[in-house]
This record gives C-alpha cells, structure tokens and sequence, in this order.
C-alpha cells in the first residue's frame, strides 16, 4: 500500500509486555471487550489481541492514537500510555485527539489497522426543546446556576446540576430555560431526553434505551453499537471526550437511571431535573443539588402580567392575589388559570376566580395536600368549560401511550373524523390541557395525563376505553403494514384483520412520505408496541413486523431486537403459530445485526422449522435471503451465495417475480466477491430484467447499481457509469438515502478507474453530503478518504461486503 514521507513511520520499539499488559488495564477498566475496543478504534480483533499479549513489539502510532481515543485517555494516563507504547510527544501530541489530525494520515501497512478505521463523525446535536417564550420568575435560581457554572473544572467527571421538586413546580421549564442561556459555552452541542421517570402511564426509560437514543444523536444511528450497557457507556463517553456539550436528562426517577448518562471527563454539564432527590448523585458524583418550591409571590404576579393585559391586571389586583393563591403559586396550575382567563378578555378576573373557587377535589398525583386541591381546580374548571367531543377526546388521549399524537391518530383513537379530531386537538391546546410541541404532534404534561386517566375511569366504561385502545392500535397496525409493502414488495405480509369501525388509516403516499411518517412516529410505535404487549390481540407482534424493514435500513437494530422479543411473547402467549415463525425469524435477523450470533441461529432454527410445517415457501424463501445476509456478514459468501440459490428455487416454485429478482441479485452480488464476475453479471441483469416487467421501481434501482459495478469489474467502466447512475436515480426517487449514498460511492470508484479524477471526487463528495445528513459514522471515512485521494493518484472507495435486503 503507498504510503507518504514519513506518515507511516513507526512509534519508537517499546516493552511490549508492559504496554499490552497496561492495555488490557485500561479496555477493562472502561468496561469493553476486545471486540467492542476493536469497534471503537477501528482496528481488528485481531490487532488489539496481538497487541494485549506482547505479540506486536512495534505499535504503528496511529494505531496506539486511535486506541487511546477509543478508550478516551487524557492527562496523565493518557501519557503513560503513550510512554509504555514507546512514543514520543514532540512526534504525536498525545492530548490531541486523532479526529483533528485524521486528515493528515495516509492509510499505513499495518495488518491491524483496516485501509479506512471506522471513527465515530463529530456530529453537533441541537436536542434541546424550543426556548420559552412566556418564562418568568426564578431569578435567585437562575443566578446560582449560572455561578456554578464559574467554578473551574475539576479532575473528575463532568459538572452536574440536579433539578429537584415536585411535580409542576417548574423543574423543566426553569432547565430549559437556563440552558438556552448558557447553550454557548458548550459549542460540541446540546442532548435532550426525557427519561419519564415519573409517567403515569408508561415505565421510566432504560438507561439502555437513552444511551442509544444519545449514541445515535452523536455516533449516527447505524454506528456498531456494543451488545453490554457497560460497553455503549464506555462508547459513550469516549465519543464525547474533550468535547463540551451540554446534556438535560429531564424527569429522572432515580440515580441508577442517570449514571451510564454521564461523561466520564471534565468540559460537560448535565442538567438533571426529577421529583426525587437524587442524594446519592450529590454523594458520589459531587452534584449540585437545588431544590425548587412554588413560585414567589412576585414571580407569581411577573408570571401572569406577562400573560394578561396590564390594565386588567391592575385594575383587579385582589382577584389576581386570590387566583395565585387558589393555584398555590404551583406554575402549571397559575399557567393553566391564566391562559383560561386569557381566552376570556371580557370576563372579570373576580367571576373566573369565583369558579376556581368553587370547584373542589384533590389531585392525588401530588404530595401537597393544599396544591393537590388547588391544581385539580385549575384543571377541572378548564376541562369543565370544554365542549363534549374535546372532552371525551382528552379523556381518550390518556389511553395514548406514547410521547405525542398527530391528529390523524387521534381521530382514530376516539372513532372520529379527521376535521372533528383537529378541531378538539386545538380547542385543548388553546386551554393549555394539550401542548403543541411540534407543528401537528400533541402532548399531555404528566399531571394532565394523570387528571385525563381520572375522568376517563369516572365518565368511560371499560368496554369503550377497551375499544378506543383497539381503534389506537388498529390504526399504528394498518398505517405500519400499508408502509411495509412499499417499502419492500417483495416480502409478503402477514394477513390482517380488518380494523375496528372508527379507524381511518393514514396513507403518507410515496416512498419518502412514508419514511418521514416513520420518522416522526418511530418513538410512538415503540411504546405502542410495550403496551400491545399487554392486550390480547396480535398487535404486539404484526406491528414489529411491519416496522422490521423501516429499522433495519435507518440502523436501530437493538431496538429492533427488543421489539421483535415482545412480539415473539406475544405470540407464543396467544398460541399463534405463523406469528411465532415471523417472530423468531425477525428476532433472528435482529440478533444477526447486533452480532449475536448462537442466539440468532437458536431463533433462525425455530422459525424454519414452523415455516416447513406450514408449508410457507414464500416466508422460507425470505428466510434464505436473510441467512444469506447473515453469512455475508461473517465473510462466508460460498454459503451466502448457496442461501440465495435456495430462495430463487423457493420462489420459482411459486411463481413470485419480485422475490426471484431479489434473489438473482443477491446471488450476482455474492459472485462478484467469489471472483465469477461474468456470471455475477448475467444474474444481476436477469433481475433488473424481472423487476422492470412487474414495474419494481425501488428493486431495480438497487440491482442496476450491482449491474454498473458488475460492469466495472470486467473492466467496461462506461456502461458501469451508466447502470450506476441508473441505480442512483432509483434510490434518489425512492428516497433510500442510504442506498443513495452506497450507489454514489461505488459510481466515485468507477469513474476513479475511468481515470476521470474529477467525477470521481464529485460523486465522493456527494456521498459524503448524503452521509453526514444521515449521521453515518462512514461519513467520516469517507472524508479521510477523499483527503488522502487528493493527494494520492489512483485509489477509490472500495465496496461493502454485501447488499444490504431489507
């Protein structure tokens, strides 16, 4: 491999044992495998094993680089790590991480170091909920923040402020606020989850479930994410080391939740906001702790003038004192009484407070008996005022498990018309019972919900909460499944039951329509899922099925394993057979992506066995195609290529175009990396033949880019060039940006081999722009790549093991 000057030099021979020894250390130390150390630096397993038993006597420097990185050293320890491996400082500055000197390095002969390590992409989260427009108040709070904040960084972790209080005291909204205040001095970028520790609906989040929601905001969502939370800590914190962003992880239940989300260095703030104290989080990770009451009475008064016409304020100064008073200075409740008195300027302050006053009760969800009374009040004469659609519709809404709703969902949840849905979505919203938090998504703050599930058990009988529930679920089942087939026609669905009366499915239209509605509903569907597990119908395992296509292209592939373990208990709970094989095979597939691989052939082995026994050639013919993948992805094409034989024989038998198109171009692309690149090549034209007459636009985008690099390896790069580009306009209609960005990549490399340099660098640069929309951790690669071929003369983007069937 060409290399240039002294960019390949290697770090000066040190004491192999002492260095490996001092290795294994740190990797355990962090909580890796050698396998998930390998992940994160780039280098093989085999290298860093080599290395750890005193095999490798001299260390390239990149690679002990690119490993301290991988284990996100600093300070001394990252010295001494340096100094055991034999290096020098003035040859490698070792506080300065290898993302800032990647462009520099020309790929080096080193057996453990691939042609392109796979670095995480620095990418720049901007989470945080929009800025406040209305706040008031909390100065005294805001101002020892913001001291804290003048504190220079210790030698530990990172610095935490812990937000406790009860529930609509004003935590979130006083985090938010101050964040957006401070957001400049952590320029690396802002993370936001909510951790619904205390959800009356739904459990608290995992910390597994945040960590890859975090890992996917800064790695990109289809980075190799390690099996073990310990592991994705470790891949966490070495991500954001030396940087400085700014983490809210808001509605905490408790320390355990929060502690895998915390840096591991200095430079960081994390906001922490919960209703508990969080003492053992001041104890062992030097938190600062505040604790937030109610409202003053002065910001209590800013707070309503802010909101109301000054003169009316003014002239009814008691009526307002008695509001404030009624409400318990709690800032969601005086919210929720100013913003009805806001939607009647004609009415006398003394009139609406007269009915506060009226109404009684107590609202359980609180700890304050006073408070209790007061915002069960506020909340009662709000839902009092409401019209009778809005109010069965906000009763309604607390069966809704998720973090929001879209109108269309809610139509169908209450059994309505969309126009009838939307017009009580915004009679809520403009009574402050529902926030819009984004354009057409609702949603209940905790209490809200707590209140909406209290009159829906006083006013609904079980039966029609049951029933609004199946509309709910019928509506995520048939929307999902009408996705599924245009995401991929050639797998064949399971057969449905009608949907409930009532339900009115969403049609998003074309290919990218119906990805951006994943999109916006990915984390609604998730929590759908966790509550169809809990109903006796076959929601909990046909909507994972329809969603397994959508998850397996955009990367969430834990995620995609654990709703695929609700739906195999699902089905083994209702005694479904064919929902227990298309359980166990998408379990299978799941396992197979997060590399789990004696599990994923325990789960493959069961679902080929119902299959046989139900005689289902379609779904064993699928089963081939994924097995296949499978061998792909361990580098065993031989029997990749025998998997894929055996489903365009399935399909053969019973006659199913679409699936005999997609296995010839499997089977072309496995023989293209056996070398039979003739063959390959009529296999892949054979199927862009078929998927052209059954009018498979997505297919036969994929397979003319497998027929263009077929072309470009017998050596005729013009047709190359043009079936690729074919291919390129396929996914770029489909809206596979994914795809987009493989197709660009292998058209750079053809035209390299053209020798048409500019091409080359123009397509590279393309799929460098579609990678880093995406947050790919290739992106990265690429960029490398692209530096070091403006220098270099003639090398291109090599190609990725295999197609990736969906």
């Amino acid at each position: 491999m060409p290399t240039r000057g002294n960019e390949a030099a290697l770090v000066p021979t040190a004491s192999s044992g002492q260095f490996g020894a001092l290795l294994r250390e740190r990797r355990q130390a962090v909580g890796l495998t050698q396998e998930d150390l390998a992940g994160l630096s780039g280098l093989s397993v085999r290298a860093i094993s080599d290395l750890e038993r005193g095999r490798s006597s001299r260390p390239h420097r990149q690679s002990v680089q690119l490993i301290a990185d991988a284990l996100a050293l600093s300070g001394d320890a990252r010295q001494e790590f340096f100094v055991a491996a034999g290096s020098h400082a003035h040859l490698w500055p070792p506080d300065r991480p290898l993302r800032e000197v990647a462009d520099g390095l020309a790929d080096v002969d080193d057996p453990g170091l691939g042609s392109a390590p796979e670095l995480a992409q620095t990418v720049v989260p901007r989470q945080l909920p929009g800025a406040l427009r209305h706040f008031a108040g909390r100065a005294a709070e805001l101002k020892v923040l913001t001291e804290m904040l003048d504190q220079p960084d210790g030698d530990g972790g990172a610095m935490i402020a812990a937000i406790a209080g009860t529930a609509g005291v004003g935590k979130t909204a006083l985090a938010v606020h101050w964040a957006h205040q401070v957001a400049e001095r952590y320029p690396d970028g802002q993370l936001y989850i909510d951790l619904r520790g205390f959800d009356p609906t739904a459990l608290p989040m995992s910390a597994e479930a945040a960590l890859r929601a975090f890992l996917d905001a800064v790695a990109g969502s289809q980075a190799q994410i390690p099996g073990s939370i310990e592991a994705q800590t470790g891949l966490y914190r070495s991500l954001l080391a030396g940087r400085r962003c700014l983490i809210l992880l808001d509605n905490a239940y408790d320390t355990g939740q929060v502690r895998p989300l915390l840096p591991g260095s200095p430079g960081c703030l994390v906001i922490v906001t919960s209703r508990s104290e969080l003492t053992s989080l001041v104890a062992a990770e030097g938190a600062q702790l505040m604790t937030l009451g109610v409202l003053s009475e002065e910001d209590a008064q800013e707070m309503v003038a802010r909101r109301l016409d000054a003169e009316r304020v003014a002239g009814e100064p008691q009526a307002v004192r008695e509001m404030i008073s009624l409400c318990a200075r709690l800032p969601l409740a005086v919210s929720v009484a100013v913003a009805r008195a806001a939607g009647r300027p004609g009415f006398p302050l003394a009139s609406l407070v007269e009915e506060l006053r009226d109404a009684g009760g107590r609202l359980d969800a609180l700890e304050s008996e006073e408070a209790a009374t007061s915002v069960r009040a506020v909340f009662s004469w709000s839902y009092q005022n409401l019209t009778e659609p809005s109010a069965r519709m906000f009763r309604l809404l607390s069966e809704h498990p998720g973090p929001d709703i879209s109108p269309a969902a809610a139509a169908s949840l209450a059994g309505v018309p969309p126009e009838q849905a939307r017009v009580s979505l915004r009679e809520l919203a403009r009574s402050h019972l529902l926030s819009e938090r984004a354009p057409g998504r609702f949603a209940f703050h905790d209490l809200l919900r707590a209140f909406a599930g209290e009159q829906g058990r006083l006013r609904d009988t079980d039966r029609e909460r049951s029933a609004a529930v199946q509309r709910m679920l019928d509506h995520y089942l048939h929307t999902c499944d009408a996705i599924a087939r245009r995401l991929d026609p050639t797998r064949e669905p399971p057969t449905l039951d009608p949907p409930q009366p009532g339900v009115r499915p969403e049609d998003p239209g074309s290919y990218q329509r119906s990805w951006s509605w994943l999109e916006a509903e990915y984390r609604v569907l998730l929590a759908v899922i966790e509550l169809a597990g809990t109903t006796p119908g076959p929601h909990a395992w046909q909507i994972p099925w329809a969603m397994q296509t959508f998850m397996f292209r955009r990367g969430h592939w834990h995620d995609f394993a654990a709703v695929q373990r609700t739906a195999v208990q699902a089905a083994l709970r209702r005694a479904d057979i064919p929902g227990q094989a298309h359980s166990y095979h998408a379990l299978g597939r799941a396992c197979v992506l997060i590399s789990s691989y004696p599990e994923a052939e325990d789960h493959l082995s069961l679902a080929l066995q119902i299959y046989q026994q139900l005689g289902d050639r379609i779904a064993e013919a699928r089963w081939h195609i994924d097995m296949g993948f499978a061998c792909a992805r361990k580098g065993r094409f031989s029997d990749a290529l025998a998997h894929a034989q055996q489903a365009l024989e399935l399909y053969e038998s019973v006659g199913h175009q679409a699936g005999q198109a997609g296995a010839l171009n499997n089977i072309g692309w496995y023989q293209m990396h056996l070398g039979r690149n003739e063959l390959a090549l009529a296999h892949c034209l054979k199927a862009l033949r078929m998927f052209k007459e059954a009018d498979s636009g997505y297919g036969a985008g994929i397979t003319a880019s497998s027929v263009g690099y077929a072309y470009h390896r017998l050596g005729d790069h013009a047709r190359g060039v043009a079936y690729a580009e074919e291919g390129l306009r396929g996914m770029r209609e489909y809206g596979d940006r994914s795809s987009e960005a493989d197709s660009l990549m292998r058209l750079g490399e053809i035209h390299s081999a053209r020798g048409d340099r500019r091409a080359a660098a123009e397509a590279w640069e393309q799929a460098l722009a579609v990678l880093s929309e995406l947050n790919h951790p290739d992106a990265a690669v690429l960029r490398r790549r692209l530096d070091a071929d403006r220098a270099l003369s003639g090398e291109g983007v090599s190609d990725a093991a295999g197609p990736a069937p969906a």
